[in-house]
């Protein structure tokens, strides 16, 4: 059997074979057809079920990164709020702090303050005293020496 790949080759046969030859071609091409459309809807179902399998992974996927992200989203607001929680009561100490420095400023100035009076006092009782004691000695010696006179008399 010979396949005809040119008509033009089949001229000058004879009718039974050129006959023959078309019939053989024409069964050919509807094999083919029907291999080539066998092999098309094989092609169909497998990209079908590639689709599938690639929406439903692809679904999948997707789904698993919407979790993974709102996990983390959930502990970054997590760590923030207990991030602004720390801040805030660290910035409440800090003013306490703030405000018990100040205080004790003020005490450290009122203790200087009282220390300088108490000093100007105890310096001006410590003159009253010499003062009071240089008398109380002429006054003493001027007794004494009345007495001495007295007791020679």
């Amino acid at each position: 059997e010979k396949i005809v790949q040119n008509p033009v080759e089949m001229i000058g046969e004879e009718p039974h074979e050129e006959m023959h030859a078309r019939k053989h071609a024409t069964v050919s091409l509807e094999e083919r057809c029907d291999a080539l459309e066998r092999a098309l809807a094989a092609l169909q179902r497998e990209h079908g079920d590639l689709r599938k399998d690639c929406g439903s992974n692809m679904a999948h996927r997707l789904d698993g990164l919407e979790s993974t992200f709102g996990a983390w989203a959930d502990r970054h607001t997590r760590d923030m709020e207990s991030m602004k929680r720390t801040t805030d009561h660290l910035s409440r100490e800090t003013a306490g702090f703030k405000e018990a420095h100040e205080q004790h400023l003020e005490v450290e100035a009122n203790l200087n303050t009282a220390v300088k009076g108490l000093t100007s006092n105890v310096d001006q009782t410590a003159n009253a005293l010499a003062v009071a004691k240089a008398k109380l000695d002429h006054m003493s010696s001027g007794v004494l020496s009345c007495e001495q006179r007295c007791a020679t008399m």
